[in-house]
């Protein structure tokens, strides 16, 4: 769903070719469920629980909007019932990977991500090409963008500003700046990586999205500092990851002067020179994004005119009237006051807990959740990621990704407690047998 094009199915209205695909991972899915036999025992209960909490809210709360208020309408529900797609594959994964294990996973992830390069770096040529050359429309860039689409601009750029197969700019920055935190945050290289990493960066930089452009070296230089103080040691960086790095960024450094790549030095004058602008107080956050401010608190104040705590249905829809708010915290503040926000923040801080504890014993497993968050913590500032399909999968991988992980800890560490226990082991052997694992 989301690598998906957005090719609709004629004789069904808000229907689309992915939604075949998900009938048939469902269908699959049970039979995968029924060889199993058995409900998986995984762990991470406080995670899971805040997941499905905050899920139960988001298909509540308009459900409860639809009977009580006259003037919401069956279509707003319509995309909040996604959400049951995307949690019937998650719950297929505990019982698929139940057998195989958290390391085919990890593989299985990696090798998404890599489709997800090669798919968006597919659409991002044929977008740069038309930007910079013109004539034909290429057939993938037509594919993802169809006449009566309503991506980013004709076909998904506008003034060197791109997205990709991501449908917005901001899906593409969220993307990009996930899989280079992802790159970033793991431990070793080898060549998945590395393109992984340079992906991600030449994503961030198309997209022209300035809130992980500048958010990204703040937030990492605060993780690597924290993690100095609490570990008290830095890893050596090889010379290998520190050379790739300056080849990865003089070439991004070229598209960017050579084809205004992401539109850095242009617009308004300069998107670069005004996010400084900002940062030195010459400027306003709600003058360089046209958002904030009045824009924000319209929203909100019109949103009681529904409800005491907002207006339970999507207020995209509900505030139709209104500019584009943007900001997700401002579309959950809206929709449901403290409440909605309110579950989204405990499940935000949980994952963020079980992520970096994670993460600090083996950065190969923490990376990607704590990649979710940090990305989701910068564009989601200004723009709303949670009714999007792609928010939606990153958010459930990553929670999906913690229970599976912290699933198969657990049974290795019984498995290696009973073969100590065995009559006739010794202690020598299941310290080395520890030590291995």
């Amino acid at each position: 769903m989301v690598a998906g094009p957005p090719v609709g199915i004629t004789a069904f209205s808000g229907v689309r070719f992915y939604d075949l695909l998900w009938l048939g991972s469902v269908f699959t899915g049970l039979l995968v469920v029924a060889r199993s036999g058995t409900i998986p025992r995984v762990r991470g209960a406080p995670l899971l629980t805040a997941y499905l909490g905050y899920v139960t809210l988001v298909l509540t709360l308009p459900l409860i909007g639809l009977i009580l208020l006259p003037q919401a309408q069956l279509e707003w529900y319509l995309g909040d019932l996604r959400w049951l797609q995307v949690v019937s594959i998650a719950a297929v994964f505990l019982f698929a990977y139940r057998e195989r294990g958290y390391d085919r996973f990890q593989a299985d992830l990696t090798n998404f991500l890599l489709a997800l390069v090669a798919l968006n770096a597919l659409v991002l040529g044929g977008q740069v090409w038309l930007q910079n050359v013109g004539g034909s429309v290429p057939f993938v860039v037509d594919l993802w963008y169809p006449e009566d689409g309503r991506g980013y601009g004709r076909y998904g750029f506008h003034i060197n500003r791109f997205a990709g197969a991501m449908n917005h700019a901001s899906g593409l920055a969220l993307v990009g700046g996930l899989m280079l935190l992802v790159a970033l945050f793991s431990k070793g290289g080898g060549w998945r990586s590395y393109l992984i990493g340079f992906a991600g960066l030449a994503f961030v930089v198309a997209s022209g999205n300035r809130s992980v452009i500048f958010g990204l070296p703040v937030l990492l230089f605060l993780v690597f500092l924290v993690r100095i103080v609490f570990i008290r040691r830095l890893q050596m960086v090889r010379p290998v990851t520190v050379i790739g790095g300056l080849v990865a960024i003089s070439a991004v450094a070229w598209a960017v002067l050579n084809l205004n790549l992401g539109r850095m030095f242009s617009g308004d004058g300069g998107r670069i020179a005004q996010t400084i602008g900002v940062v030195f107080g010459d400027k306003t956050f709600e003058e360089v994004a046209g958002r904030g401010g009045e824009r924000w608190f319209s929203a909100i104040r019109e949103s009681q005119e529904w409800t005491v705590i907002g207006t339970l249905v999507n207020p995209a829809h509900a505030l139709g009237d209104l500019p584009t708010f943007d900001s997700m915290y401002v579309f959950m503040f809206a929709q449901a006051g403290p409440v909605l926000l309110g579950g989204f923040v405990g499940l935000f801080l949980v994952l963020a807990y079980k992520a970096w504890r994670v993460w600090v014993v083996d950065r190969a497993a923490g990376a990607f959740p704590l990649a979710v968050l940090v990305t989701f913590l910068l564009v989601s500032i200004t723009q709303n990621l949670i009714t999007g399909m792609t928010g939606r999968v990153l958010l459930t991988l990553a929670v999906t990704h913690m229970i599976i992980y912290l699933s198969h800890r657990h049974v290795l560490t019984k498995r290696l407690e009973s073969a100590a226990l065995a009559p006739g082991s010794q202690g020598t052997a299941g310290s080395q047998g520890t030590a291995s694992s």
